[in-house]
Order: C-alpha cells, then sequence, then structure tokens
C-alpha cells in the first residue's frame, strides 16, 4: 500500500519496504492483529475504529522502537506533523489505522475470505508456505545486509578517528 502510494507521488518505482521486496511487513502484521485480536468487534463500527487505532499505532511505536534499537536508524519519522510521539507515531496516521481496520474487517477479509474459499487447500497451502519462506529469506538477508553495512560504517569511523 505505501510503495503504491508514494510510487505514484514520485511517478517512478519507489520501495517503501523494510526488506529487499516492495512489502512491509508491518502493515502483514498489522492486520494481521486487528483480524485475530477485533474480528469479534465486527457489529460495533465505533468500537472497532478505536481498538483497530489503538492496536495498530501500538505495533507502529514498538516496531519502530524496536528497529531504532536494533538497527540505529529510523524508518519513519512523524516530528514534522502535529500530535506526533517522539516522531514515531502521530494523530492523523492513527486515525488513518482505525479508519483502515474498519474497511479490512468489514470489507475487505470478508472479500478475500469468499476468494480464498475458492482455492484448493493443498493448492492454498503450497502457496502460503512459498511465500512465508519467500519473504522470511528477503527479511534475514535484508537485515544481514544492513547489519553489515553498520560494520563498515563503523570500521570508516574508527578509520577516521585514527586519520585525527
Amino acid at each position: 500500500m505505501e510503495t503504491v502510494r508514494v510510487s505514484l507521488r514520485s511517478k517512478q518505482f519507489v520501495n517503501r519496504g523494510f526488506a529487499n521486496g516492495p512489502y512491509c511487513p508491518i502493515y502483514g502484521f498489522g492486520i494481521s492483529f486487528v483480524i485475530v485480536f477485533l474480528s469479534g468487534f465486527k457489529n460495533n463500527i465505533p468500537l472497532l475504529f478505536v481498538l483497530g487505532m489503538l492496536l495498530t499505532t501500538a505495533l507502529e511505536y514498538f516496531t519502530a522502537y524496536l528497529l531504532e534499537v536494533i538497527f540505529k536508524a529510523k524508518w519513519w519519522d512523524y516530528s514534522y506533523k502535529k500530535f506526533n510521539l517522539q516522531g514515531r507515531i502521530c494523530l492523523d496516521i492513527s486515525i488513518a489505522w482505525g479508519i483502515l481496520s474498519v474497511i479490512m474487517i468489514e470489507l475487505v477479509v470478508p472479500f478475500i475470505n469468499r476468494l480464498v474459499d475458492k482455492i484448493p487447500l493443498m493448492a492454498g497451502k503450497i502457496f502460503i508456505v512459498m511465500v512465508l519462506v519467500l519473504m522470511a529469506s528477503d527479511v534475514v538477508a535484508t537485515a544481514k545486509s544492513i547489519l553489515s553495512f553498520k560494520k563498515v560504517l563503523y570500521r570508516l569511523e574508527a578509520v577516521r578517528a585514527e586519520i585525527r
């Protein structure tokens, strides 16, 4: 979703994903959490909105914090927006998460369920395993390359200090 939005705005492909592939795992975890924990609130749209907003905003904050701690880098920064918390989350994006949670539970998930019901069970299982293996290997390779790049930066910093 974000890759498409940013690419359309830039009029060229922009990979906004964490990994090498054009996907953001945080969105997958976010919608999975919404489906698992909030599907029972389908009949209460205001509560679904609020809980979806809180759940996904907490995930976004926690993910931003972890990425900063592990990789010493920021993947997003909302500091320029009003009502932000340490640049990791902000009110307008949180409201968008609430709206998207309602749209997903009310419209998208039922539509996808109807499509998935038409896929033979074994074919579906094979497809899921293939996608998971592809994404997991992509995330592992990306994390390795980021950590390797950090080592190079530390070495360069040591050389710079030595030159001084």
